[in-house]
């Protein structure tokens, strides 16, 4: 086995090497070198992290699943051969010597139940395009996933790796990921339990645990009935003796082994049994559950933060209705987090919605409490946990994160990726509190003409709100003071409906229902008809007058209350529907009403005023 060394940009070079030796082993170091040495101490700086998951120790269907379940996919992948390499490019090169580097890579290889041995920097992996002969016949190493321009920071994959355990001879400490993914949910929880059982912990402190870890960290968390037998598992199996280290690395490194599998179990229903599942419940009736994932959308600046803090306001204050309509049906404890309104403004807010309601507005202490611009970061695990232990010992039940792109900061607003992360800490977040969370986000800007008011509309990719169980959007008409409003639920049918909205400082109610859609819409197609049927009247009492604007002088004068705009529209609506008739053109034309004019629906003629 020879060893040589070519310069990063000597591309050339590289090409002729690996065509005179075509019928080799061919391998590359992963760091730069300095020197004439491949070894450790000759390595400089390494571009990614990487594993080589081997498919005799590791099923290739197994370890295609591990892979697509990392959060993070990798940015390039080929097969070996005889396995997978796959590699996640670092945006900054990391030093060969930089603390973080080792237990990264050490992670990523127990996580992936990828080789150990390969998890160094001075290892060599199989160059693309080679072949491996360590097959007969050879088998190609070749390209399957290449995105050169997808790079990662180190901090961004490590959030995701179980940290180190001490090495001193003994089983290493246990310790927790920030997050767990499917496909390492029962083993991490089996090992966490085993762990707190070891310390002493009595089996009701050990249950209480693992079902919040399950919440918080699990994405998504286990259903209930097989978290309750892992607990079991847990609790029942008989501790092992402490290992010794000759005993060699299985033991040593304190692996369940394979005398205690994860338990893996699954409640069967049969279709012909009666069910007792609970109907779905509301928090306040047609519009908010009363428990789950909530996304509220809109563009900016029409009104969904106001509306939403006015439903808050309802909920906290006592109200038996939000917007004289939708009944309140419980009082839980809200949390609001706003992180792009400040305190003068909430505070503002606040007390003009409470205005309205006089002594009834009155807040109970702790119904309702704001966390005003934190700095908050979802991808902080501190700072999630904070919101969770926060909810949980104050008994809240309800919490609005307004908005997504603000408490994101770090985030790409459009990745997949990062956006499918986020919603897994909000569901998560949502089932550690089991109650509601409302997330505030801004949707797309110029949506088609024509196009309905829908939840493709939210900004960036579906799979974030597709984890939300409702939906609610919300965009402003005209000049602000109507909203439309529509809903979609996983178990509710849609829904779409005006709400009117009072002026600031009006001393009226901030919200209030204006009917569905198809309500509105037809009554407006009605007063549109009785103010068209007002003008032809008023046409027909009046002697034909010259001049248009002189004519619709003297209709407005003869008692209709209607702007110039709208005779003018009702007009050229009765003559195309030969009710009215019309002689010259620009200031000099004569308007007269048809008597005994068969009378035609006006739906049929299209470009009729609905006012």
């Amino acid at each position: 086995m020879g060893v040589t060394f070519s310069d990063l940009g000597n591309g050339a070079w590289r090409e002729s090497f690996l065509v005179q030796h075509a019928n080799a082993n061919i391998f590359f170091g992963v760091a730069d070198r300095k020197g004439a040495s491949g070894k450790l101490e000759n390595c400089l700086t390494v571009g990614c992290l990487w594993v080589d998951i081997d498919f005799k120790m590791v099923p290739e269907e197994e370890a295609r699943q591990l892979v697509t379940a990392f959060p993070i996919r990798p940015s390039i992948a080929l097969r070996s051969g005889g396995g997978v390499h796959a590699y996640w490019l670092l945006r900054e090169r990391l030093a060969v010597d930089d603390l973080t580097l080792l237990p990264a890579l050490r992670g990523l290889a127990a996580l992936l139940r990828a080789d150990r041995a390969a998890a160094e920097p001075a290892r060599v992996l199989r160059v693309p395009g080679t072949r491996n002969f360590k097959y007969d016949p050879p088998r190609e190493v070749v390209i399957t996933q290449f995105h050169p321009d997808q790079r990662v920071a180190l901090a961004e994959i490590l959030r995701h790796l179980p940290a180190p355990g001490e090495d001193n001879g003994h089983r290493p400490t246990f310790r927790m990921p920030v997050q767990i993914i499917e496909g390492a949910r029962n083993d991490t929880l089996y090992k966490l339990g085993r762990s707190l059982k070891a310390k002493g912990l009595t089996p009701q402190a050990i249950t209480a645990t693992l079902e919040i870890e399950n919440a918080q960290r699990c994405a998504p968390p286990l259903a209930q009935a097989e978290l309750g037998d892992l607990v079991a598992h847990v609790i029942e199996q008989p501790d092992r003796p402490r290992s010794d280290p000759a005993l060699g690395p299985e033991a040593a490194n304190g692996a369940p082994g394979p005398e205690v599998p994860s338990p893996v179990s699954w409640t069967l229903h049969d279709g012909a049994a009666t069910w007792a599942f609970p109907a779905l419940a509301y928090l306040v009736d047609d519009l908010l559950p009363h428990k789950g994932l909530v996304w509220w959308g809109g563009l900016p600046k029409r009104g969904k933060s106001l509306l939403l803090l006015y439903v808050c306001l309802c909920i906290a204050a006592g109200r038996k209705e939000v917007a004289g309509h939708f009944p309140v049906q419980s009082r839980p404890r809200i949390l609001y987090v706003s992180e792009e309104d400040g305190g003068g403004r909430l505070q503002a807010r606040r007390d003009d919605i409470l205005a309205a309601w006089g002594a009834d507005g009155a807040l109970a202490p702790g119904a309702i409490c704001f966390v005003i611009r934190p700095h908050l970061d979802l991808f902080n695990a501190a700072h999630v946990r904070w919101l969770r232990e926060t909810c949980l010992r104050e008994h809240i039940t309800v919490l609005v994160l307004d908005t997504w792109t603000a408490l994101s900061p770090g985030a790409d607003p459009v990745g997949a990726q990062d956006q499918t992360r986020l919603a897994q800490v909000v569901a998560a977040l949502c089932a550690a509190i089991d109650g509601l969370v409302i997330v505030v986000d801004h949707s797309r800007k110029n949506r088609p003409d024509g196009a309905l008011l829908s939840s493709a509309d939210i900004l960036g990719p579906s799979q974030k709100w597709q984890r939300a169980e409702h939906i609610v959007m919300l965009d402003a008409l005209g000049d602000g003071r109507r909203l439309e409003v529509f809903l979609e639920s996983k178990d509710a049918e849609g829904s779409r409906f005006f709400l009117d909205r009072a002026a600031r400082a009006s001393g009226m109610e901030k919200f209030t229902y204006a009917g569905t859609v198809t309500a509105v819409v037809e009554a407006s197609r009605e007063k549109g008809a009785s103010n068209r049927a007002k003008v032809l009247d008023t046409l027909r009492r009046i002697a034909p007058v010259s001049g248009s604007a002189v004519s619709i002088q003297a209709l407005q004068v003869a008692g209709l209350d209607l702007s110039r705009d709208t005779i003018r529209a009702h007009l050229a609506a009765l003559i195309r529907e030969d009710k009215a008739g019309a002689l010259g053109t620009g200031k000099a034309t004569r308007y007269w009403g048809v008597v005994n004019a068969p009378e035609m629906p006006a739906s049929l003629k299209p470009g009729y005023p609905n006012e």
